[in-house]
């Protein structure tokens, strides 16, 4: 009997003894992992605390940035979609189209402007026929066959086409395309807008306050410095050189290649276009980028007609004059807009 007593004392301690380090096994883990979350949330914290460190340091660094993109986001928010519906700025090249053929005043201009867009395409031409051309032709045969080199001769002169517009409207030939604008506006009436801004005023640079802190003057003069100025400009570059790439690569591609590109380029077209209105607005470039984030669908609508008019190889010659004209049209309808709300 006593015997039966110790085997079931005994059997019950080794129960109970089995059941605690079952209960020992089930917190073990629990205890394990509470430093890990703890890790893990110290991790978080130390990142948030660095990206809030970063931001306001970014706000000191850059002040102007973040307000600038919160501004320019409303002006698209509030703008874009009601301008793609109602814009007409898509009919202002077919109109400068039109004035050109049925003006004389404009054709000696565009027999200089031919001339000079002459020697560059040839330049291009050939740099593009002796580079780029031999690799095309062999990658279209492999791949095509003798219709392969039929479709890269065709993409060398859309190529061309494409590179010698550009550099005639942005590089080149601003001169004759700024007279083209004036004479433009001159014929809208609005020679008396340009008489007000005959002389234009030049910026000035602004000056340091006598009453500056001297820690803010310091912080000013680091600001201005090339440790700031290094970093602004190789980014700049690199997205200017990047961009640039991306959209040369995507010309290379047979037939469709130089009209995406084309297309992707409108809102910078329109801008380059209308260099001169800002000019003679007085506009800074903030001024003028603000202006172009507020009518954005607009300078997508205008960069596009743009874009297919100037496609036309050879017929460059014309079109991009008769652009010049309808933006100095849609500059002008601006400018009565702004009269008649004053």
């Amino acid at each position: 009997m006593k015997a039966g007593i110790e085997l079931i004392s005994h059997s019950q301690a080794s129960h109970a003894t089995h059941a605690n380090s079952m209960t020992l096994a089930e917190k073990g883990p629990q205890r394990l992992k509470r430093p890990f979350k703890e890790h893990s949330s110290s991790k978080e914290s130390n990142v948030s605390r660095w990206l809030k460190i970063f931001i306001r340091q970014f706000d000191i660094w850059f002040p102007e940035t973040i307000p600038t993109m919160k501004v320019r986001y409303e002006l698209l928010r509030k703008n874009f979609i009601k301008e793609i519906f109602n814009s007409r700025a898509f009919i202002y090249p077919f109109l400068g189209f039109y004035e050109v053929l049925t003006n004389p005043v404009y054709w000696k201009h565009i027999l200089l402007f031919a001339v000079c867009y002459a020697l560059i395409f040839v330049t291009i031409a050939g740099l593009f026929y002796v580079t780029l051309v031999p690799l095309l032709v062999t990658w279209a045969i492999l791949l095509l066959g003798p219709l392969g080199v039929i479709l890269v001769h065709i993409q060398w002169i859309l190529q061309t086409n494409v590179l010698t517009a550009f550099v005639c409207r942005t590089l080149v030939l601003t001169h004759i395309t700024n007279q083209i604008f004036d004479i433009s506006l001159v014929l809208q009436d609005q020679d008396e807008f340009l008489n007000e801004v005959k002389v234009l005023p030049k910026p000035q640079k602004p000056h340091r306050k006598i009453d500056e802190p001297d820690a803010v003057r310091n912080f000013n003069t680091i600001k201005g410095s090339r440790i700031f100025k290094i970093p602004r400009l190789l980014f700049r570059m690199f997205f200017k050189v990047s961009n640039f790439t991306s959209l040369t690569l995507l010309s290379l591609i047979p037939i469709v290649g130089p009209i995406l590109a084309n297309q992707l380029m409108a809102p910078k077209r329109t801008f380059t276009y209308l260099q001169r209105y800002f000019l003679l607005k007085g506009f800074s470039k903030k001024q003028a980028k603000d202006f172009q984030y507020e009518h954005y669908a607009s300078f997508i609508c205008f960069g596009m007609s743009a874009g297919l008019l100037e496609l036309i190889p050879f017929f460059t010659i014309v079109t991009i004059s008769s652009n010049t004209v309808g933006a100095a049209k849609w500059c002008s309808s601006l400018l009565k807009g702004e009269r008649k709300k004053e």
